[in-house]
């Protein structure tokens, strides 16, 4: 016979259940922020299929599939930055508001350096970039019917706002690395509120395209409003030029990693982020809006459930820098196990929602993919996630042993949603997709056990 425990949920296994599934304060925040970045969007998304025709809505998710080009724009500095000013942080004890150290001047002004020269290098790096999308994007759109839509001057300003963008990315990478976390991502709320706001306002306008832009602007003006209280830091770049003379030199400490991870960031975007135009590409804004709507609702779910563990990437640093491998271990762990039950709990949640929304035929599914197609993407999307955990803890060691690995499956992921697509197959599209994310799963778990560090 059960015991209450047990029929009440408080035995044994529901107890490391709970541990598990409990979440930290950093944890916490971050989760919220990318909730309400996950609720807006959809809400969001509703609107658009609600309010713009089946073209415009192709359109506007192609935009926003372009848009993640700019992670070009830094070359993936935004995703290892974290890790490199945690490591100067921990040592220097610096306070970012009140601008107190300890004694270890060397690692506050390798710190400052590293914070300094990666707004410098995003600025130039991200002008090149954004101009090569802005000419990129131009040809492939002129190059296709646009069905009357308004495209080239809200594509132009777009590309020119996306530099304001990757700035503040990679100045939120520095809050996050001396510890801003509750900051950076109340900030981001913030942001996500305001830029929701007036992407309605556009929409109920008739601005169509322009939203984007407007919504950049709207974001930029929060996060100055917001950053005003750590003028003292960042206005020291201006007061002045160098602190002192170290030994730190960019191009062999933090550019040889960059490099990598940049990799298997283009990498992972040939998964992923060029899906929609080669669908519009090759069969039209239609089909394209149909995926791209399907996809936001799945690229957010997958943003959510990584919430839980790139916030962890500043702890690890932590660890790593006091050598404390057995407390790394036992929350890499407990993370890994985190993240694959939240994922088998949003994927027992969301299907079932997905099918109640299809056979009572609300209206709005038209606009998106067949309910067997939507299964696949929400299914490969989620088991992707489950390589987060893997990635972060590399990256805190400042290693990314998968890029060969990313590079071959992002590139054969690429090549069949080419081939696919001009076939005019999209369930093969799909299916290919998940195949592929299938093998890199099976295939990083391999490598993982071969290069794990504790």
């Amino acid at each position: 016979m059960l015991s209450k425990n047990y029929i009440y949920g408080e035995g044994p296994v529901m107890e490391k259940i709970k541990k598990i599934l409990r979440l930290e304060k950093d944890q916490r925040i971050s989760f919220a922020a990318k909730l309400t970045q996950l609720l807006l969007g959809a809400a969001l998304a509703i609107i658009v299929a609600n309010y713009f025709d089946a073209v415009l809505q192709g359109y506007f998710f192609t935009f926003q599939s372009f848009m993640l080009f700019q992670i070009l724009g830094d070359l993936a500095l935004s995703t290892i930055l974290v890790s490199y000013i945690s490591h100067e942080h921990e040592k220097s004890e610096f306070n970012i508001v009140t601008l107190e150290k300890n004694e270890n001047k060397l690692a506050f002004y390798r710190l400052y350096e590293i914070s300094k020269k990666s707004i410098i290098f995003t600025i130039k790096c991200g002008v090149i970039v954004n101009f090569l999308i802005f000419t990129a994007g131009f040809i492939y759109f002129s190059k296709k019917n646009n069905y009357g839509v308004e495209w080239a001057a809200p594509w132009a300003f777009l590309c020119f706002f996306l530099v304001l963008q990757l700035i503040i990315n990679i100045i939120f990478a520095i809050l996050e690395g001396c510890k801003e976390i509750n900051f950076v991502y109340k900030t981001k709320i913030y942001q996500y509120i305001v830029s929701f706001l007036s992407a309605i306002f556009c929409i109920f306008l008739g601005a169509g395209l322009w939203l984007f832009s407007i919504a950049i602007i709207c974001e930029t003006i929060v996060f100055i409003f917001f950053i005003i209280k750590f003028k003292g830091f960042f206005l020291g770049f201006i007061k002045q030029k160098n602190f002192e003379q170290i030994d730190f030199n960019w191009f062999k400490e933090i550019f040889p990693h960059q490099l990598k991870v940049a990799l298997s960031w283009i990498s992972g975007f040939l998964v992923t982020g060029t899906f929609i135009p080669i669908i519009f590409y090759f069969q039209g804004p239609i089909l394209a809006g149909q995926f791209g709507i399907s996809w936001m609702f799945i690229s957010g779910l997958m943003t959510l459930l990584a919430s839980i563990t790139t916030i962890k990437t500043t702890y690890y640093a932590k660890l790593i820098a006091q050598k404390n491998m057995f407390k790394l271990k036992n929350d890499f762990e407990e993370l890994l196990n985190k993240n694959i039950i939240l994922g088998l709990i949003i994927l027992i949640i969301i299907i079932p929602l997905v099918y109640l929304a299809f056979f009572f035929k609300i209206e709005i599914t038209n606009r998106f993919l067949p309910f067997n197609l939507i299964c696949m993407l929400i299914i490969g999307g989620l088991l992707s996630t489950t390589l987060v955990p893997v990635g972060m803890v590399f990256r805190a060691f400042k290693k990314e042993p998968f890029m060969k690995l990313t590079l071959v499956m992002g590139a054969l992921n690429f090549i069949t949603t080419i081939y696919f697509s001009y076939s005019g197959s999209l369930f093969y599209v799909i299916l290919s997709y998940l195949i592929i994310t299938i093998i890199s799963i099976l295939i990083s778990k391999s490598i993982f056990s071969k290069n794990v560090f504790f």
